[in-house]
């Protein structure tokens, strides 16, 4: 076998496995809920195996002869760990759709040992990571000096169920901003600025992304803040949320009360609003001397795009086209590499 797909049976999950059924692709479909994977890989005709994290041993015998894993069972921090110790042992590449701050940097520490069993450690091989790495290298690129980057996303899609779960999760944990090479918490109001993304200026504010970790690695500049680009109401709901979240999450009662209304949410983005929503990214570096490059990225709608991209990433992981040790986008992707995608275009400005 070559790539596995875990989580298959989540929103996302699911996209990236119709997609490579579609594309005729080896994949076997996995999961920790047996009855979802089952009928998915029935219905796809594609083998599928049940497991769960709990039992290392469980998990690398489970992953055993495939060449790749793509993780795309969140929150990443309760399952990249135990997964990427499987991985290690069983000399399998691993590949994930994360873009929590905590896992980027978890995984970023086992370079060596991922170097030492000859595989790749990819994390954030999706949206949003994909685009904001990839145009933050190329702002870089533009402008060697550059000791400041900042990066914003204007949103325009319907958020997943499993997305909100792990939104929770990082508001619990408030914003987060590289400074002089450290990352540090802010405020819980956040910062904020307005921001072109090409339809005119939009307010936007501070929210710990995994672009401060990764776009560290990728440029090595030590100054980040990453934005998105929201409506007074939602950037109010952010706000106190960052304040409200952790105080009702440290009640087991409020926990189940919130995850209970996250899950009577739409499970994801329709096709119809897959196709036809874009997302625009931007990026600046500067210097502090005045010096300042800017440039936008369109893409294709936030989930449509990732189930493209991810499979593609794990294709590669599975034909062993990738570098070894902890990789993030920016390293193993550039702007050529997201121009290749229909519907993607970049502009300086």
């Amino acid at each position: 076998m070559g790539l596995m797909i875990y989580g298959a049976d989540g929103y996302t999950g699911e996209l990236i496995a119709r997609l490579a059924a579609a594309r005729g692709m080896p994949v076997v479909l996995a999961s920790r809920d047996g009855e979802p994977v089952a009928a998915l890989a029935k219905e796809l005709g594609l083998p599928h195996r049940v497991f769960s994290l709990d039992d290392p041993a469980v998990v690398a015998d489970s992953i055993r002869g495939t060449k790749a894993v793509l993780n795309c069972a969140g929150p990443f921090s309760r399952t990249a760990g135990p997964m990427v110790d499987a991985c290690l042992r069983e000399r399998v590449h691993y590949v994930d759709i994360t873009g929590e701050v905590s896992v980027l940097e978890g995984l970023a520490k086992r370079d060596a040992e991922a170097r030492a069993s000859n595989i790749t450690l990819l994390p954030g091989a999706g949206f949003e990571l994909v685009p904001f790495d990839c145009l933050a290298a190329y702002v870089a690129r533009k402008l060697p000096s550059a000791t400041h980057l900042a990066v914003g996303l204007l949103p325009q899609t319907t958020v997943s169920r499993g997305s909100y779960l792990t939104m929770v999760e990082m508001a619990e944990r408030g914003s987060l901003i590289r400074r002089d090479g450290e990352l540090v918490r802010v405020a819980s109001r956040g910062r904020s600025r307005r921001i072109d993304f090409g339809e005119g200026p939009r307010k936007s504010i501070t929210i710990p992304f995994g672009d401060v970790a990764t776009a560290f690695h990728t440029t090595g500049i030590r100054n980040i803040e990453v934005f998105v680009a929201l409506p007074f109401g939602k950037r109010l709901g952010m706000r106190l949320s960052r304040w409200l979240v952790p105080k009702l999450t440290a009640s087991a009662r409020w926990k189940r009360w919130l995850h209970r209304q996250i899950l009577k949410r739409p499970r994801g983005p329709s096709p119809d609003e897959r196709a036809r929503r874009v997302s625009h990214v931007w990026a600046e570096a500067s210097d502090g001397t005045g010096a300042t490059v800017r440039a936008r990225l369109k893409t294709p709608e936030a989930y449509e795009f990732t189930s493209w991209v991810a499979l593609d990433l794990g294709k590669s992981a599975a034909l062993d086209a990738l570098p070894v040790g902890f990789q993030t986008p920016g390293r193993v992707c550039d702007i050529d590499y997201m121009l290749r995608f229909p519907g993607v275009t970049v502009a300086d400005c």
